[in-house]
């Protein structure tokens, strides 16, 4: 009886290959690969190419190349392209990942995320952004429904010994069931925190926060999704 072992399948490599990249021309701290949870024969790839690269990598400029993958073979099955897609000077680029489970953009479609995150190198001055695209399968391409929204948005200034005030932004996005121009709106739980950091006494450093919240709405209008302008304030 013969047992035949099939060799696992370099999806990156075979990815690579089908769009004439070469490995050594990638960035490899964000070349990410990730199964779709709910099918697990399709891979959601990153690629990121790089466009400029100075010499100390104090900046850089990345091409992306997003990409769902037959998880056996490799094939691409969509693709999405976009030339200086990321940037990293001095908002240091920190991370790029993939945002699953996906989300339910249409009775019958999913769309799924991709996260951003920059920051600041400074301490006294610390400065941090993530923001989220999101992408749906159209065909053989990936469509950008949802453009670099901003999800967390953190910055602060002390003196690195205790005084000092910040400020924290957070956005959490909950699909509906309520359709606007055939694609559900997309719910935002907002809320706003700022802290204030000041000396009581000689030794005690003590800490004042206040946060407020309030619900926002993304709607799908002109083929992607928008936020509307206004803001509700929660009591």
């Amino acid at each position: 009886m013969t047992i035949e072992v099939l060799a696992k399948v370099d999806i990156v490599a075979e990815a690579l290959k089908q769009l004439g990249i070469r490995y050594e021309d990638c960035y490899p701290e964000f070349l990410i690969e990730q199964k779709i949870p709910s099918n697990q024969d399709q891979t959601i790839l990153i690629i990121p190419k790089i466009n400029i690269l100075e010499e100390d990598e104090s900046y850089f400029s990345l091409d992306s190349y997003i990409l769902i993958v037959d998880s056996n073979t490799g094939i691409i099955k969509n693709k999405f392209f976009e030339s200086k897609r990321w940037e990293s000077d001095a908002l240091f680029l920190d991370e790029i990942s993939i945002d699953v489970p996906l989300y339910q953009v249409t009775k019958n479609q999913t769309a799924f995320g991709v996260r951003v995150r920059h920051r600041t190198q400074s301490q006294p001055n610390p400065y941090t952004e993530e923001s989220i695209s999101l992408f749906l399968p159209v065909q053989d391409k990936l469509k950008k429904i949802l453009d670099n929204f901003i999800t967390h948005e953190y910055s602060g200034e002390w003196n690195m010994i205790c005084e000092g005030e910040s400020t924290s932004s957070k956005k959490v996005l909950i699909m509906s069931t309520h359709p606007t121009n055939g694609f559900f709106d997309i719910k935002i739980d907002h809320t706003i925190t700022e802290r204030t950091t000041f000396k009581l006494g000689e030794q005690d450093c003590e800490e004042k926060e206040e946060a407020k919240k309030f619900k926002e709405l993304l709607v799908y209008t002109n083929n992607t999704y928008e936020i509307l302008k206004n803001k509700v304030s929660e009591k």
